[in-house]
């Protein structure tokens, strides 16, 4: 039995202590080897690197350890150090050692090596994009539960495609690996549970489709998921047939939803966070702030929107040509998917030059859309006022 901390593994926690990864590579009991992982983890979520005065901090604790991911290349601890100082960082992977001795196994400890490279999704050309939001917390501490289906409906989502691949690519706190498509579901439901900021799930060849589902599940606050798909091989008849699927979707998770929308975008989303146009052309409030307020304003015009009842009172009543999905929702369509599309320019979208100078096929179509839903497209100031005075409520007894 032997246990060893492969050269370099300190060094690399120092330098992403924000986020890494802690791995018993190539155990020779992977079950032996997961249950000392999970030891350690109690024993690194309780390192303390002293208090943190300027903070208001008595303890400096870990902000976040994951459960554990069984990888093919052996379980791994997924770490946010938070302000954890370098010199306690650096224990982590003796603490790793002794559990794995005390277990009996051999392995390699270590920080594994991204199997993939999440930026490369800026590369992947015609994309479209369902994104849902739950309703914002009451408390600005609190946490949003995750509303029945959704983790049901990106785990559907990405195994939906004939062209799935496996593994599938997954990305958490920094790290990308590989896992199998069966293993999607638990992971999700995992993430959930741990709540560790941005998740992602994929498949597909980023040289002709790619699915992705993404997640936003902060420790507390509001949550949101990204259904995504894109790339070179997906034609403009193709993105018009997924619409239709995102519609369906949006409407099977309405009764849990404050908002939703289906937009077009240049290239894949990396992330579940979106920087509409509203934001960069009108300055509109930033996505962090019009996610606080997602059950009042909306992010900009798009072909498809699901409205919740405090935009309904923002309106002042129905939009016109929008349809009544329940007492408390709406869906309004503005023109066809087909006029929301990009003007084809094969060269430009392979060498990604100045994106958002695509121009759409209907160059009206954004207008009308704004026109229509303008009582609730706020400048940044304006969101502002009205968080502040939602902060004001909440802290109110």
């Amino acid at each position: 039995m032997r246990v060893r901390i492969k050269q370099g593994t300190v060094a690399q926690i120092r330098r992403q202590p924000g986020g890494f990864a802690i791995q018993a590579g190539s155990p020779s009991d992977v079950s032996k080897a997961t249950d000392a992982l999970r030891r350690a983890a109690g024993v690194i979520s309780a390192l303390d690197g002293g208090p943190l005065p300027d903070l208001g901090l008595e303890h400096n604790h870990p902000k976040w350890v994951s459960d554990v991911v069984v990888l093919p290349g052996g379980p791994m601890l997924m770490i946010d150090g938070g302000f954890m100082p370098p010199r306690v960082l650096s224990t982590i992977p003796e603490i790793v050692v002794s559990k794995l001795e005390r277990a009996g196994v051999s392995a390699e400890v270590r920080v594994p090596q991204q199997a993939w490279d999440r930026n490369e999704f800026v590369r992947v050309p015609r994309a479209i994009s369902l994104r849902v939001f739950a309703a914002p917390p009451r408390r600005r501490d609190a946490s949003v539960e995750m509303p029945d289906g959704w983790m049901a409906e990106a785990a559907r989502w990405v195994g939906a495609t004939a062209r799935t691949v496996s593994p599938v690519m997954c990305g958490v706190q920094g790290m990308n690996f590989l896992a199998e498509t069966q293993d999607v579901a638990g992971l999700l439901t995992q993430w959930d549970r741990d709540r560790p900021g941005d998740v992602v799930v994929a498949t597909g060849a980023m040289t002709e489709v790619v699915r992705a589902a993404s997640l936003r599940l902060p420790p507390a606050g509001n949550i949101n998921l990204a259904l995504t798909a894109g790339g070179p091989g997906a034609s403009d008849d193709d993105r018009v047939a997924l619409s239709a699927d995102l519609i369906d979707v949006a409407r099977r998770l309405s009764s849990q939803a404050a908002y939703a929308f289906i937009s077009i975008e240049p290239t894949l989303p990396v992330e579940a966070s979106v920087e509409p146009d509203w934001r960069r052309e009108m300055g509109g409030a930033h996505a962090e702030l019009a996610r606080e307020l997602c059950d009042e304003i909306v992010f900009d015009a798009f072909p498809y929107q699901l409205l919740s009842s405090g935009h309904l009172r923002r309106l002042g009543g129905m939009p016109e040509g929008a349809s009544r999905l329940d007492d408390d929702h709406v869906e309004v369509t503005v023109g066809d998917i087909s006029d929301w599309l990009f003007v084809p320019e094969p060269e430009r979208e392979a060498r990604l030059v100045v994106l958002y100078d695509l121009k759409r096929r209907n160059p009206d179509i954004q207008r009308r859309g704004r026109q229509l839903l303008a009582p609730c497209l706020l400048s940044a100031a304006d969101a502002r006022d009205i968080y502040q005075h939602r902060l004001t409520q909440r802290l109110q007894p």
